[in-house]
């Protein structure tokens, strides 16, 4: 479709985030390497027809190993990369029928880059896919629409330095100690069930160490622009897991429970509640 050939920038001056692969750093830490997953449960509050829903938000972060070329998980030695993989899942009451949103994001554990990131949406009027591949230097943009008038289409996005919004819950955790503000260029969320047009903008990143009830300190990060605001809330001990954010149009999710586990080892009907 043409309108999704524009990549829309507003504001001038931004500084990538930077990623340095030390032992200290979140992505190769090796609390990833020991096979488990974050799975963080959350109370969230998602407007949908103009109405804010109470609804269901799950963070799932693992590490994984990465076919270089086929972008797909893999058990072959052969031309992988490590990644970590955010998984965020969301359902979403809307009278007679619910959203059932997915993003899958997967960072390379070297660089902190994005290489491929994948959304669905299923609702009562249909399906849509997108996903954003990283090769050769630029995104491949594909979509799969059930909307009106727009179908299937793919867009090319040159190599521009910026950070998905969906995936930011990873992102800030990359560096919180540093006490820095820094710019960085920002897309809109592309979870929904319309295929969406790159659309990019600066924001500043700033953060705080607050005490919390019972004395408990977190971080607290702002992420500014005109006219949006997000607040978000992480553990100030590593891993850094993320207990609230407050986005820009109002939803809000709360942390309810998490586990540090082989969650896929839980799928008998006995553990149906573990993490409701």
């Amino acid at each position: 479709m043409k309108f999704l050939n524009m990549i829309i920038v507003a504001g001038i001056f931004f500084f990538p985030v930077q990623i340095h692969a030390d032992e200290n750093s979140f992505l190769v830490n090796s609390y990833w390497d020991s096979g488990k997953a974050e799975f963080q449960v959350y109370d969230a509050t998602i407007k949908k027809y103009g109405i804010h829903r109470k609804a269901v938000a799950k963070l799932i972060i693992v590490k994984e190993s990465f076919h270089k070329a086929n972008l797909v998980k893999t058990i072959h030695p052969e031309d992988t990369v490590d990644v970590i993989k955010m998984n965020y899942i969301r359902t979403i009451p809307t009278g007679v029928y619910d959203y059932f949103q997915m993003a899958s994001i997967f960072f390379d554990r070297k660089t902190g880059r994005i290489l491929k990131f994948a959304v669905s949406s299923q609702d009562g009027c249909g399906t849509t896919f997108m996903e954003f591949l990283w090769k050769n230097n630029r995104y491949h943009h594909h979509f799969h629409s059930y909307f009106d008038d727009q179908g299937d289409g793919e867009v090319v996005i040159d190599n521009m330095n910026f950070v998905f919004y969906d995936a930011l819950p990873v992102v800030l955790r990359f560096n919180l100690k540093d006490k820095k503000t820094y710019s960085i260029k920002l897309s809109d969320s592309m979870i929904s069930n319309k295929a969406k047009p790159i659309t990019l903008y600066t924001a500043l990143v700033s953060k705080q160490i607050v005490e919390e009830k019972k004395g408990k300190r977190i971080y607290a990060v702002t992420v500014k622009s005109p006219g949006k605001k997000d607040m978000f809330y992480f553990e100030k001990e590593f891993p850094h897991r993320m207990i609230k954010w407050q986005k820009n149009n109002g939803d809000e999710l709360t942390m309810k429970k998490t586990r540090f586990f082989y969650y896929w080892n839980f799928t008998k009907p006995e553990f149906d509640d573990m993490m409701k």
